[in-house]
Formats: structure tokens, C-alpha cells, sequence
């Protein structure tokens, strides 16, 4: 971790020159190797264009590049192997020049992640922005950043997270002096897709956006809100957390994916002005008219990587649950409230080992874990979390197995 003062000074560096970013991306598991487009075409049975092709359908936020074009100029292929499966990611990255309709001159790093499981059939996953800079005419800048995690489950790649930051900045410009005016950064989200088999799965956001988007291209029709098929592709699970803490070299070092990455070494640091953190969850199943049953909860407390760096970060000391359910009926809401009383203020020992807490079997829409109280550390002033999963019946522990 760092001074806090001294990061933001780092992220309006970095979001003042794009260029800092490396082409190689941020992953939680695994092992990345470099390859050829010529292996990867071989490897994945597609062509060195489609390869290289935007995926409009998979893009939320395409339409700037639809209107002046994206020109890659990098493209890095890196194959992503696993101890715990045969399964296998592709990370295509391509970097280009986006003409935004407001700037003209803006560079973006685009992601596509195609999986190969152990059967050799192949899958393009997701595709979206990796790092993008927008600058709203001379006053605001907005970034985005967006990556993705695999969940890897009983020996295969059962679903995948797809975690970002956004960031906005206020800037004025005086004598051609560029002056950071104002910093503010949004909370880190998440969302969790499911899939019994990856290898067919439909993980498009946007169907039939694609001809149209060709169509507009070529001059055969011009752009209007009735123009695209939106049918968005619903998470099982969105997360959404507390601001975290941004490093300027490596975006996602600390953000909220390190919470389920089932590897103790990283952390989910929030950078808030009280150093207390939140997580809620929110189960998707509703819709369908069905919640969630969580049993039990496991999680590790503070920076875990060593007993050095665990009491030199602040660590949970106690946090408190809390949920809620479109179907409670009066019996469940007593059981509700009795279940809030019994994990208010729940106190945590000072150690890094992984702690289990059985809960009453209640069905959840959604529910929080917030922190109330910290332990100090001893050289910085970041709250950590190293992991946190919940076991239910029907999925099992969520984001890989626990003891």
C-alpha cells in the first residue's frame, strides 16, 4: 500500500498520459504466455480479421467507435493456462486510435477473451474496453477501465467476473497549461455470469447489433435509438463495493476481484475517507421469482501476502451483515430480523486465517458486508480484505471451493 495523498497525485499523472499502461493484461490466475497471431488463429480455428475484429455485440459503449472508426495498430496475443483445470483463455489486445467524436485523437486498448475447454471447443467469452480516455469537451475527462476473472470450480471454468472503475476528472486550461482542477473516482463494480458449459455459452450483451452496426458504417442508414436489437445479458450476480484503492502502474492490483480470486497474496484495499469498506450483493434470481439460500460465509481478514504486510495495513476488526428479500412473508422476516441481531457487530480475531461463520438457511435477494470497526496497522492507513465466499446449496461456495 501508499499514501493515499501521494496515489491520487499518481492517478491524475496517469490519466493525463494514456500511453502508461502496459498492453499486457491484469490477471488473478494463472499463468500468461505470449503468442503469435499465427498460433492463436491455429489454436482457436478462426481467421488473423476475425481475430482482430471489434465485437460490437459484446461492447456496451461502442457507438463512438462506430461513428469515426477504430484503426488497430498493436496486437498482443497472450494464452492463459491454469493449474486447477485444462481449460484455456485467450487475451486478444488490441490497441488503436479511436476517433471519439469530441477529441478525434484519443487511443484505447480493446480486450477480447475467447475460451478453449478440454473437449477443443472454442468460445469468444468477452470483449470490451480494457482502458479507454473520454474528454467531454474542455471540462471533464471520464476513463473506464474494465477486466475480467475466471471462477474456476470443481476443475473447470464455471463462470466468469467482470469487474471495472470508472473515473472522472474536472480540468480547466490556463495559458495552454493543463491544471488538474478536481479528482473524483466512482465506486468499483462487478458482475458475475454462470455457465454450465462455456464452450456454447451466449455471453453477448448486444444481439443483432452487428448488422445494423454495418449497415451504419457503409452509409446505408443513419444512427437512431430504434437502430440496435438491446437485449442485455443479465448477470447472476452484480457486486458493488466501496472505492478502491488505485495503484498507477497496475489499475486492478487492489480493486474488488481480489476478494474472490481464491488466493490469499491479494487484497481488495478500499481508499475511503473513514477506511470502512461495504460489499452487496445482488442475486439476479429474483427475477425469475426465486432467491438466493446462503449457509455459510468464509473469509480471511486484512493483507494476507505476510504476517509483515497483514499489521502493517489496517485489518476488519468487526462488520455486520444485511440482507433483503422481495418474498418475505411475516415468518421470514422474523427470522430476518433475528438474523441481523445475531451477526450485528460480529468481531473478528487479530490473525490471517481463514474464518467460517454458519448462518441461518434464509433466502436473500441480496445482502451487505459491512465494516464498522477496524484494527490499526502500523505503517499505512488501508482496510484489506484478502477473501470472502458464501456456500448455498444450489451453487455450492460461490467462487471456488473452501475447507
Amino acid at each position: 500500500m501508499r499514501n493515499k495523498r501521494m496515489v491520487l497525485i499518481c492517478i491524475i499523472a496517469v490519466i493525463l498520459n494514456p500511453l502508461v499502461f502496459a498492453i499486457t493484461p491484469h490477471i488473478n490466475k494463472g499463468t500468461l504466455n505470449e503468442i503469435s497471431v499465427e498460433t492463436a488463429c491455429t489454436d482457436l480455428k478462426i481467421s488473423p480479421e476475425k481475430l482482430k475484429r471489434f465485437e460490437t455485440e459484446y461492447t456496451k459503449d461502442f457507438f463512438d467507435l462506430i461513428f469515426n472508426g477504430f484503426k488497430v495498430e498493436k496486437i498482443d496475443i497472450f494464452r492463459q493456462t491454469f493449474t486447477e483445470t485444462k481449460d484455456v483463455l485467450y487475451r486478444v489486445m488490441l490497441e488503436g486510435k479511436a476517433g471519439w467524436v469530441l477529441t478525434g485523437d484519443d487511443r484505447i486498448q480493446y480486450q477480447k477473451v475467447y475460451f478453449k475447454g478440454d473437449n477443443g471447443k472454442t468460445n469468444l467469452l468477452y470483449a470490451d474496453f480494457y482502458w479507454t480516455d473520454i474528454v467531454h469537451g474542455t471540462k471533464e475527462r471520464h476513463e473506464i477501465r474494465k477486466n475480467v476473472m475466471p471462477i474456476i470450480k470443481h476443475n473447470k471454468i464455471a463462470g466468469i467476473m467482470v469487474y471495472e472503475i470508472e473515473s472522472y476528472v474536472t480540468y480547466k486550461i490556463i495559458d495552454d497549461d493543463l491544471n488538474t482542477d478536481k479528482i473524483y473516482s466512482d465506486d468499483t463494480a462487478a458482475e458475475v455470469f454462470w455457465s454450465d458449459d462455456l464452450s456454447s455459452a451466449d455471453m453477448r450483451l448486444y444481439h443483432g447489433a452487428q448488422g445494423d452496426a454495418e449497415k451504419f458504417s457503409a452509409g446505408e442508414t443513419t444512427y437512431n435509438n430504434h437502430a440496435y436489437d438491446y437485449q442485455e445479458l443479465k448477470p447472476d450476480i452484480t457486486i458493488e463495493s466501496s472505492k478502491p484503492l488505485i495503484d498507477e502502474k497496475d489499475p486492478f492490483k487492489y480493486t474488488i476481484q481480489n476478494a474472490f480470486d481464491k488466493n490469499s497474496a491479494t487484497s481488495y484495499v478500499e481508499d475511503t475517507d473513514d477506511d470502512l469498506m461495504s460489499i452487496e450483493f445482488i442475486f439476479h434470481r429474483y427475477e425469475t421469482g426465486k432467491a438466493v439460500s446462503i449457509e455459510k460465509i468464509s473469509l480471511i481478514n486484512g493483507y494476507a501476502a505476510s504476517q509483515k504486510l497483514y499489521f502493517e495495513n489496517n485489518r476488519i476488526k468487526t462488520f455486520y451483515f444485511d440482507s433483503y428479500s422481495i418474498n418475505f412473508g411475516k415468518n421470514e422476516e422474523k427470522e430476518r430480523e433475528n438474523f441481523l441481531k445475531s451477526y450485528k457487530d460480529i468481531i473478528l480475531p487479530e490473525s490471517p486465517a481463514e474464518f467460517y461463520f454458519s448462518i441461518p438457511k434464509l433466502s436473500f435477494n441480496s445482502f451487505s458486508f459491512s465494516v464498522d470497526a477496524i484494527y490499526k496497522g502500523n505503517k499505512y492507513k488501508d482496510t484489506c480484505l484478502a477473501e470472502f465466499n458464501f456456500y448455498g446449496k444450489d451453487y455450492g461456495w460461490f467462487f471456488g471451493e473452501s475447507k
